[in-house]
């Protein structure tokens, strides 16, 4: 399945009653995309251009393959259930993940933009790189675990942890780290 997008419209994918996509999904353009998840996505999710990009999963309802985003696009995700092959952002925009109680990143989550935000209320299973060179929060709530690399690159970066970090933090860049619990790992800054 492909969209095709120009600047000024959006197009968008509900995958409802539990429907299966078998295949690819694949967007492209300046406009924007909305995909909202209440199945399975059992290929990736591939979407290049410069526009308004969101993807919302509802609870049990995953992706099984890559998710990648490329260009000077904004782009937000809300995860209630599982990205099990990860999620690649790549490009000068602007990220907001969100990764609810009980969600799940699988594999790699690397994020790269001017201003990247990530809310994790559940489970990073293979870490999370942010660079960008510009603004990043992270917020890491009671209960969430990140697992493995943790690392962040910018001029400015926020840590806020209240759950657990169990391969440690490294940053390059300014840095203000906030823990909320007793310390689980090394923090590293450079």
């Amino acid at each position: 399945m492909q969209f095709n997008t120009v600047a000024g419209s959006t197009q968008t994918f509900n995958n409802t009653g539990n429907g299966s996509i078998n295949g690819n999904f694949v967007g492209a353009g300046d406009g924007g995309i909305v995909i909202v998840n209440d199945g399975n996505f059992n290929g990736g999710i591939t979407i290049s251009g410069n526009g308004t990009n969101s993807i919302t999963t509802q609870s049990g309802r995953n992706i099984n393959g890559q998710v990648s985003i490329t260009g000077n696009s904004q782009n937000t995700i809300v995860n209630a259930a599982a990205f099990n092959n990860g999620l690649v952002i790549s490009g000068a925009g602007t990220n907001s993940i969100t990764n609810q109680a009980g969600a799940f990143i699988n594999q790699t989550l690397t994020v790269a933009g001017t201003q990247n935000v990530v809310d994790n209320a559940g489970t990073l299973n293979n870490g999370l790189v942010i660079s960008g060179g510009g603004f990043n929060m992270v917020t890491n709530r009671a209960g969430a675990t990140i697992n493995q690399t943790f690392s962040l690159s910018g001029s400015q970066n926020i840590v806020d942890n209240s759950g657990t970090l169990n391969n440690g933090v490294t940053v390059s860049g300014t840095a203000s780290i906030r823990s909320r619990t007793a310390p689980a790992a090394s923090s590293t800054r450079r």
